[in-house]
């Protein structure tokens, strides 16, 4: 058993002030673990339970926690680099102050979600589920959202004008872009995602 294992079951899942590096855990329940001030480098967590979770004040890097369930989770003021959360669940979580820079969040689910003065810089969003999140005053530096979900979500005053958005999703109305901004190239794929044919 890791010392990540031991300390959240010694501590009733609260885990302070601390730096955990290459760990290897898979299958492990963290349910409504408290993380403040940690740093993760090198940690492989897989199918993980973080449900519930919060994560306040810490760093994330060169991390793996591919098909973790973070779903109803609480992040505040994280660093998150070089990491993978492909195919992981955040459904309904709040991402609050967020840095995430270099990271694949391919598959992840975020529906439901609120994003919120949050910066995504070289991120790919490849077929994420991002449909009825809410996004406040958050950042995408050329990010890639080839095929993900974005139904019901509104992109207003969203800047995703240098992000690749190739075979996105969206309700019938195209409401989600109203107030968008995005480049003359980004209007005619998404003009072409309607059937629309050009000669």
């Amino acid at each position: 058993m890791s010392d990540l294992e031991i300390e959240y079951k010694a501590k009733d899942g609260c885990i302070n002030n601390n730096v955990f590096e290459n760990l290897i855990i898979e299958n492990f329940d963290f349910q409504k673990a408290d993380f403040r001030e940690i740093q993760f480098i090198n940690c492989r967590l897989h199918n993980c339970n973080f449900s519930s979770v919060a994560f306040r004040d810490s760093v994330l890097k060169g991390c793996d926690l591919s098909n973790c369930i973070m779903a109803d989770g609480y992040l505040k003021n994280i660093t998150v680099i070089n990491s993978r959360f492909d195919g992981a669940d955040m459904g309904q979580c709040r991402i609050k102050e967020c840095s995430f820079k270099d990271c694949s969040l391919s598959y992840t689910n975020f529906s439901n979600s609120i994003i919120e003065n949050s910066c995504f810089d070289m991120v790919l969003f490849k077929e994420a589920f991002l449909s009825e999140v809410k996004l406040k005053k958050s950042i995408f530096e050329n990010c890639n959202f080839s095929g993900a979900d974005f139904f019901n979500t509104s992109l207003k005053n969203i800047d995703i004008s240098n992000c690749e958005i190739e075979g996105i999703r969206f309700s019938e109305t195209m409401w989600e872009f109203r107030g968008a901004v995005i480049n003359p190239m980004q209007s005619i794929e998404i003009i072409k995602s309607l059937g629309v044919k050009f000669k």
